[in-house]
């Protein structure tokens, strides 16, 4: 009981921090979950570890106001050393200029869960498949560093191809942002317990299954 009031107050202080500067204006930031691990309590990105669970992908975690705050709760909530915590959180993917690799800038913490873990439904890298009923065959390729490749073939036998940058806008929504001057977005509700993609949008959404080669 005593935890589960502390986790309240630490999420409370955390989440009040940022009431004023959300309602004014939200920038664009991405939904992350994932591990979090605190390797030693120094500045230096390498000190937290964070392990995406959609990419599986672990990151230093960029020092800021925020940062400290989540520091100071996730020693206040864990028991033993570099003991992973769950945690959600909006935030970016940037290059630090000291160490040139990338690292995770968060911007809001949304919570820490001392249980939950990482899936293998939670996992979105890879390939993903539809066909449409005009016999339409798409294949669409998550990265792991989140750019994409979609390629439809289609039933005359030519092929289109295109490309960019993917990234969650929130725990069950995929966002694919397309490498052209228009920016073209096509949105995706994640079905983790079916491993697939639903396409937002048309009379009848397309569904992407994820397929194990």
């Amino acid at each position: 009981m005593k935890k589960i009031i502390l986790f309240s107050i630490v999420l409370f202080s955390l989440l009040s921090c940022d009431i004023i500067k959300d309602s004014v204006e939200t920038p664009k930031y991405n939904y992350f979950s994932g591990g979090y691990i605190l390797l030693s309590d120094s500045s230096k990105i390498d000190s937290v570890t964070f392990v995406d669970c959609a990419t599986n992908v672990s990151y230093g975690v960029r020092n800021t106001k925020i940062s400290r705050r989540i520091k100071r709760s996730y020693l206040m909530l864990t028991t033993t050393p570099k003991q992973p915590l769950f945690v959600e959180f909006r935030g970016v993917i940037g290059r630090d200029t000291v160490t040139n690799l990338d690292v995770i800038e968060v911007d809001s913490l949304i919570g820490f869960n001392v249980e939950n873990r990482c899936t293998e439904s939670d996992l979105l890298v890879g390939v993903y498949e539809t066909t449409s009923e005009g016999g339409v065959r798409t294949i669409l390729r998550l990265k792991s560093n989140y750019t994409y490749t979609h390629n439809t073939f289609n039933a005359d036998g030519t092929e289109v191809k295109s490309s960019g940058v993917w990234f969650k806008s929130a725990k069950l929504e995929l966002v694919l942002e397309e490498d052209s001057t228009a920016k073209t977005r096509r949105s995706f509700e994640l079905i983790p317990a079916q491993n697939s993609l639903v396409e937002n949008g048309g009379d009848t959404p397309l569904v992407y299954k994820k397929v194990y080669l």
